[in-house]
């Protein structure tokens, strides 16, 4: 008799603990496979922790686009978890500093959660890789998306990529005659100096940006001079003198 009682609370035991859900790895996997990683992204499993899933059908009557660029673009994405997707298409909207990327198999975009992201990069239509890091802003102090364009020794150069809406003006006599609103592009550099926390807002005049860099003996004037470089106007020529200002500084 009891060996059949024992027998039965055993068997309903067992029962019981079989219906219950096994844990989940709420963790998303690493690799280099591109869909099987977007797959896990737009996953139930994940879209509570790392992503939410939306469609982006936001913008719509606008001239140009919110994006960096237009089309989708190659890049490596890097969660602060340590957990690293790679090979994926991914667009960075400059309006709502938000970083998206496409399933391929159905075309949906994903907006990734910003505070999960460590960083990024995208690879531009020349072939170049370009490296976003989160970091904070200096003035707002909030977390958004810098492009690392030269990290020295001395000298950081990061730069903020941002779009306004100019607001459409048809109406009235003296209206501009713009129909839709439109997104208007623009970069803002920061310098930072590796050995102190204050990040310098740059102004990439000649003369303010060499005051900056504290050329005073004139090599760097002279470097300008010798490469004619324009760094006010090309934003290589900027990184290639502040390369060089970093190894004048060591």
């Amino acid at each position: 008799m009891k060996t059949s009682v024992l027998f039965c609370l055993l068997f309903l035991y067992s029962s019981l603990h079989a219906q219950q859900p096994s844990a989940v790895n709420t963790t998303p996997p690493s690799g280099i496979n591109a869909q099987q990683n977007l797959d896990a992204l737009g996953s139930p499993v994940t879209s509570g922790s790392n992503v939410v899933l939306s469609f982006d059908t936001r913008y719509r009557g606008f001239l140009n686009s919110p994006y960096l660029f237009d089309a989708w673009t190659k890049g490596e994405l890097l969660f602060k978890n340590g957990t690293k997707y790679s090979d994926i298409d991914m667009k960075l909207n400059t309006y709502n500093d938000e970083l998206m990327v496409r399933k391929r198999d159905t075309g949906d975009s994903i907006v990734v959660d910003k505070t999960a992201i460590q960083q990024f990069s995208l690879t531009d239509s020349k072939g170049k890789t370009m490296l976003f890091r989160k970091l904070s802003e200096p003035e707002t102090k909030q977390a958004v998306f810098f492009q690392v364009l030269h990290e020295g020794n001395q000298y950081t150069l990061l730069a903020h990529h941002k779009k306004t809406i100019l607001q459409a003006d048809y109406k009235g006599a003296y209206s501009a005659g713009r129909y839709y609103d439109e997104f208007l592009p623009s970069v803002n550099y920061y310098l930072v100096t590796n050995q102190s926390p204050e990040w310098v807002k740059l102004k990439t005049q000649e003369k303010a940006l060499l005051k900056t860099l504290n050329d005073q003996t004139g090599s760097l004037k002279n470097y300008i001079r010798e490469n004619r470089l324009n760094p006010s106007k090309n934003q290589e020529d900027l990184v290639q003198l502040v390369k060089k200002a970093d190894e004048l500084a060591n």
